[in-house]
């Protein structure tokens, strides 16, 4: 990357800011007052100069490579294989290493893995439950009164059933 001079990136910021949102406005802007610079020839022969040396120094870069990839230096095998690397290693050992229903995850196996999918659904789902429940719960009692002091029990029944999902049949049968 070519390194300009600090004039001429303090021109460029200083339209920048005055023309945040308009790339255009602030091109003209420090266009013109950098042509407006008194060393401007001397700046732009600068920066030509170092946009030379850039392509030069990019072009023996590629004739650089060019011979080492025909000679075989790019096709050697690379010292760190993919995936054997200690931090590649570290972090799977990492991941295997989860602790899970009183083992690691490393050492179960696709029956066990289902197994505790299976208790660990069954656990949200009384968790989702539980929230379901407090929800509607709280909603029909007064700050600092208890559950049992605030509802009938007919009410906390229907609040019961309503967060299962399930409607009462009978109306008297829970009274």
């Amino acid at each position: 990357m070519i390194k300009f001079p600090e004039e001429f990136t303090n021109i460029v910021k200083e339209a920048n800011a005055r023309h945040a949102s308009d790339m255009d406005a602030a091109v003209a802007e420090a266009s013109q007052h950098i042509h407006s610079l008194r060393n401007f020839n001397s700046l732009v022969s600068s920066m030509v100069e170092k946009g030379i040396r850039r392509t030069i120094a990019e072009d023996r870069h590629a004739v650089n490579r060019g011979i080492k990839y025909h000679a075989g230096v790019y096709t050697q095998k690379p010292k760190v294989v993919v995936g054997k690397s200690n931090a590649v290693m570290r972090a799977a050992y990492s991941v295997l290493d989860y602790r899970m229903a009183g083992t690691t995850l490393g050492e179960l196996n696709r029956k066990q893995l289902l197994e505790i999918a299976g208790h660990e659904k069954l656990k949200a789902e009384g968790h989702h439950f539980n929230e379901r429940l407090c929800g509607l719960v709280a909603a029909e009692i007064p700050d600092n009164k208890k559950v049992k002091n605030a509802l009938t029990a007919t009410k906390l029944r229907k609040l019961f059933l309503k967060s299962k999902g399930e409607q009462e049949e009978n109306t008297d049968e829970a009274a």
